[in-house]
């Protein structure tokens, strides 16, 4: 029998190791991607951001006031990750803590995602929070009960979208609960929590509701994403003790409330992320907090059962070096230097050293990547230099849409990567692999624009010519902006024809933006259609001079006949 004393030394030695382990690995591994773009989130605090919503900036925001590198970026989460393992004990109840310890340490998620800057650990924390505070309130819903529900409820959607479905299926699995009046406060005080949020997309023209619930699925089925989730399904799972795991919990029958909620997140998550491929695409990481019904019920499932003491060690002993083995390699890269390995090598490694080379070759100019929101992001954590990214139509919106960077940059000298190949410009090589760029002395952009067509379906016949009506419109607040700044670079019309996302005709006109058009009266451009028949999205886009052109108007519905 362990003591109260034992497993409080076991205790100790697992959270002070895996503390120990997360610290040295943090502060040795450079920003990944998305890390470096949420820690731009972080220099620019507000109660929203165009792909999340703000816990996660906060959390970097704090680990960066007391250590401003990778570590700092970090620190927070790593904290969230101890408090998650905590709490996903307090929910499991294992009777051998050691043996608990070595199953979770065997999944290879906990190894990665736990200690990187990414809203899932939060989304995590809050989830594992949402169950232990879900299992007391079906115990009582007391005052107390209700108002830690409320404002747990409101963290977890701060946290990520996702934690919506938490709510959902939790409401799914008791719809008794409609019948409680604190139910109701619940949902009361939880809005009135969350509505700082809303009223940042309200005032935003609700960019994130328009990304993850239109622009992001707009693309064809394909038989690729459903192939690719069932992969991200395994993924999340292994490498061995999850798939176990996850197969006990299915097996377990719900007795009450409570494991009933349990119950239906652990079917209902990947059913509905199963069902979201045929819209898009679905990202492995978006199935990280069905662990915690698996492990909450299926880890029970299996404690009793006699071969459950060996295989966990077995386990341990083999898939935990291996996955030290990988901890240790976004540390510090030992693979050969090999095209094979070139993909991971650049996602990982030599960060730092790509963004002093860019800058060095900018000679203290801001430089601007265009359609490329993180690598804006890690040039400028280090290097501490102005970056923007310059996202059009080929591309798509992001939070740089929404910041002012861009704004502040027109008519300054800045230096210029483009994300496709360009006749008759320089390159630089990098670490990183060689990258074309140029000097642009006098930047002018026009995403801050916006065309905003009469009509919103058309139809005509091939080849034909068609006129359109629209206005233009800005949502920069200075009323002294100059759209002709740059005679080298005009801004001008273009209209792009797409067929299921893929471009398919663009058409370059001459019509040139004028100061005195903006917020004007109605202007008028002439078109050719193209002389495929068919069902066409049209955009009329502003380009700067060669620049592709930004993303200023909604689509027009072209219908295209023979």
């Amino acid at each position: 029998m362990v003591t109260t004393i034992q497993k409080k030394s076991i205790r100790l030695i697992f959270y002070g190791l895996w503390f120990a382990i997360s610290i040295f690995q943090a502060y040795h591994t450079e920003l990944l991607a998305d890390e470096a773009y949420y820690w731009k989130y972080s220099q620019n605090l507000a109660w929203g951001y165009f792909d999340h919503p703000p816990v996660v900036a906060v959390l970097i925001k704090c680990g960066y006031a007391l250590f401003q590198n990778e570590l700092g970026v970090r620190l927070l989460f790593i904290l969230s990750n101890l408090g998650f393992f905590y709490l996903l004990e307090r929910l499991t109840h294992p009777k051998n803590l050691a043996l608990f310890y070595l199953a979770i340490s065997s999944i290879a998620v906990f190894h990665f995602v736990c200690i990187m800057a990414l809203p899932d650990m939060p989304l995590l924390l809050f989830t594992a929070s949402f169950l232990l505070l879900y299992r007391s309130y079906l115990k009582s819903d007391n005052l107390k009960n209700v108002l830690l529900l409320s404002i747990n409820i409101a963290l977890l959607l701060l946290s990520k979208y996702l934690g919506i479905l938490v709510i959902i299926f939790t409401l799914l699995s008791n719809l008794k609960l409609l019948e409680r009046k604190s139910f109701w406060l619940i949902v009361i005080t939880s809005i009135l929590l969350f509505s700082p949020h809303i009223y940042w997309q309200y005032t935003n023209g609700f960019p994130s509701i328009k990304y993850h619930l239109s622009e992001r699925s707009g693309t064809p089925y394909q038989f690729e994403f459903t192939l690719n989730y069932l992969l991200s399904f395994l993924l999340i799972l292994s490498p061995i003790v999850g798939i176990v795991l996850f197969w006990h919990s299915t097996k377990e029958k719900a007795p009450d409330s409570f494991n009933k909620a349990l119950k239906a997140l652990l079917i209902g998550i990947p059913v509905f992320f199963f069902v979201m491929t045929f819209k898009g695409r679905s990202e492995a990481n978006w199935l990280v907090y069905m662990l915690i019904p698996a492990i909450a019920l299926g880890y029970p499932a299996i404690e009793n059962k006699a071969w459950n003491n060996k295989f966990i060690r077995i386990s341990f002993l083999i898939t935990v070096p291996l996955l030290l083995v990988g901890r240790f390699y976004m540390m510090y890269d030992f693979l050969p230097d090999q095209q094979a390995f070139k993909l991971l090598k650049n996602k990982i490694h030599y960060t730092s050293a790509w963004a002093n080379d860019i800058r060095e070759k900018a000679q203290n100019r801001p430089v601007v990547f265009m359609n490329k929101y993180q690598y804006a992001a890690q040039y400028e954590f280090y290097t501490k230099q102005p970056a923007i990214s310059l996202n059009n139509r080929m591309g798509r919106k992001n939070q740089y849409n929404i910041w002012e960077d861009e704004a502040q940059l027109q008519g300054k000298p800045v230096l210029l990567i483009p994300n496709y190949d360009v006749n008759g410009i320089d390159h630089i090589n990098t670490p990183k692999g060689s990258f074309q760029y140029f000097y642009l002395d006098n930047f002018s952009s026009a995403s801050l624009l916006r065309v905003i067509p009469t009509n919103k379906e058309v139809t005509s016949k091939t080849n034909a010519t068609i006129d359109l009506s629209f206005r233009l419109n800005t949502n920069d607040s200075s009323a002294n902006w100059d759209y002709e700044r740059n005679p080298d670079y005009p801004l001008k019309i273009q209209a792009l024809w797409f067929i299921d996302g893929q471009l398919q005709k663009t058409e370059y006109s001459e019509f040139f933006i004028k100061n005195d058009m903006i917020k004007g009266r109605e202007q008028s451009i002439t078109l050719q259609t193209p002389q495929q028949a068919g069902d066409y999205q049209l955009y009329l886009d502003i380009a700067a001079g060669w620049l592709p052109p930004a993303i200023n108007s909604k689509k027009i519905s072209a219908t295209i006949l023979n």
